[in-house]
This record gives structure tokens, C-alpha cells and sequence, in this order.
């Protein structure tokens, strides 16, 4: 069985990492820190740790088992894309979600630089190629279902969002998000702390992209 969410736009939650630190003011009041640090130093508790960014290896073939096709919010507790999250370990990520094409993956991130800079590297996706071998070897139906999403294309079950929270901010994410390799991009407005015009972000980086 999936993990439950009350998360009303997503049918699973997914965390192979936990934990983050502030980078926004759309952090000021973060759900995930709250409800984590509740339980730092329970012994046993998935949420020991607090929100220190924490990595579950163990959490990591969880959608295998899922065989009902779901919708899943990948990271709701933390973000995948934080820079104390290895390069390896986010290859990993992408391996089983390239393995389990059944499902359809969210990634919500508002580290934008890195995820734009590391999903446009060829480096990046040999190591998913090479993860996927790894985790399956032997399940040659699983690797070949697989074969036609791995070799630097975006996955086409896996959506990538970024938050904005601001204008400010949808200045500077969404046009991060545009030049990533997707198969689908989403924001997430919430919480929303101001005035935003979705135009006033997405116009002025179309101009640029058709002048260069």
C-alpha cells in the first residue's frame, strides 16, 4: 500500500529523502519541518532525525509494490533537489521511476538551479541507465519496458513543478523549470505570498528564447 496524503492534487506521497532547510520566504511556515520535528530523537520513528535532511534507501523500491497505477508526490517531506542530496542517490530516484512506468511521478522542488543543471547532463543519465541495471538485474520485462525512457530523454511518466510563491520568485523559477527536460511542468502557488502574474515570468523568457 502506498503511503496515505491528504494532499488533494496527488494520490501518494513517496519519500526517499526527509529532512530540508529553508531557502524562501515561502518556507517561513513549512508543514513538513512542523510535523517532523514533533517526533526528532523517537526512537524507531521514520522522523528521528527531525527534518534533517535524511535518506531512506530503504524507501527506495516502495513504488514496486504498488500495483494500482498512482499518482505520486515524490519528496513531500523534503526536497530532492537540496544540495545535500547526492547526485548518485537523485539517479537512483529516476531509476525506479523510469522502472515503474505505471505510475505518474510529481517532483516539486524550489532548488531550480540544480535540478535544471542536473537533468540537463548527459553524465546524469548514464548513471540512471546504470542504476536501472542494477536494481533489476535479472528483470529483463522491467529493464526493457524501461529502455525506451532512459538515454537522456525526459521520462514521460514523470512531471517536474517548481513554487512560487511570489513574483519574484516566478521570475526566477519558472523560466528554470522551462529549460528543463520535461515531459510535463506544473507550479505550485502556495503559499501564495503576494500579487502574481504568470505572464509577467513566462512572456519575457519566450521573447529571449526566440531571439537567441
Amino acid at each position: 500500500m502506498a503511503d496515505t496524503t491528504a494532499i488533494e492534487w496527488t494520490d501518494a506521497a513517496w519519500n526517499p529523502v526527509t529532512g530540508c532547510t529553508k531557502i524562501s520566504d515561502g518556507c517561513t511556515n513549512c508543514y513538513a519541518e512542523t510535523f517532523a520535528e514533533r517526533w526528532r530523537g523517537t526512537h524507531g520513528h521514520h522522523f528521528r532525525g527531525g527534518f534533517d535532511i535524511t535518506l531512506h534507501p530503504e524507501r527506495l523500491t516502495l513504488p514496486r509494490k504498488w500495483t494500482k497505477p498512482l499518482r505520486v508526490f515524490v519528496d513531500s517531506m523534503s526536497d530532492l533537489f537540496h544540495h545535500d542530496v547526492p547526485d548518485a542517490y537523485i539517479a537512483q530516484v529516476w531509476a525506479v521511476m523510469a522502472l515503474t512506468p505505471q505510475h505518474t511521478f510529481q517532483v516539486l522542488t524550489k532548488r531550480h538551479a540544480r535540478m535544471k543543471a542536473l537533468l540537463s547532463r548527459p553524465s546524469f543519465w548514464h548513471r540512471v541507465a546504470d542504476q536501472s541495471r542494477e536494481y533489476f538485474v535479472g528483470c529483463q520485462q522491467d529493464w526493457l519496458a524501461a529502455g525506451a525512457m532512459l538515454g537522456g530523454k525526459p521520462l514521460p511518466n514523470v512531471w517536474l513543478g517548481v513554487s512560487v510563491e511570489d513574483q519574484r520568485w516566478a521570475g526566477i523559477r519558472i523560466p528554470a523549470l522551462l529549460q528543463t527536460p520535461a515531459a510535463v511542468r506544473f507550479l505550485s502557488c502556495e503559499p501564495l505570498l503576494g500579487p502574481l502574474d504568470l505572464k509577467r515570468a513566462v512572456i519575457p523568457w519566450v521573447a529571449s528564447a526566440a531571439t537567441a
